[in-house]
């Protein structure tokens, strides 16, 4: 799992709140990145603390946004990944206010940088604000 402590605008929900309810966010969640694995599999990884479920924002007072982590650990380093968002939330506009909190969540669980797993669209909003693409992932079907 992933420690939100550092970062008191990202609050990891307890893989024990996980429930059925929760299906529609997973569901959107693979919608917006066209992902590999069903909404049940998300939510099954979640529960089981492979993937961490990060809600931004405070759900009483205004916009959230969910967001699925996970940390991937390469031969000499390791990253902390976004790998689908849902939710209320503008890239370009909510950028600034949360690459601290990415960042820090990053250091806190010794990651030397935040990955970000999207379309393609992404690449114009977020080369303007620092990002690099790392990589072209390309895919064959069997």
């Amino acid at each position: 799992m992933i420690d939100t402590s550092a970062t008191p605008l990202l609050n990891m929900i307890d893989p024990a709140m996980i429930d059925k309810k929760m299906l529609p966010i997973f569901e959107k969640m693979v919608l917006a990145v066209e992902g590999d694995h069903s909404a049940e599999q998300l939510m099954a990884a979640v529960k089981a603390g492979t993937g961490s479920l990060i809600l931004k924002g405070n759900p009483l007072h205004g916009p959230k946004c969910y967001m699925l982590f996970g940390k991937e650990t390469f031969l000499t380093r390791s990253v902390l990944v976004i790998s689908g968002a849902v939710g209320d939330m503008n890239l370009a506009e909510d950028h600034p206010k949360m690459w601290p909190e990415l960042a820090a969540a990053a250091k806190a669980n010794g990651c030397s940088a935040v990955r970000l797993v999207g379309r393609r669209g992404f690449g114009r909003i977020l080369r303007k604000v620092g990002w690099e693409e790392q990589h072209t992932v390309f895919e064959r079907k069997l």
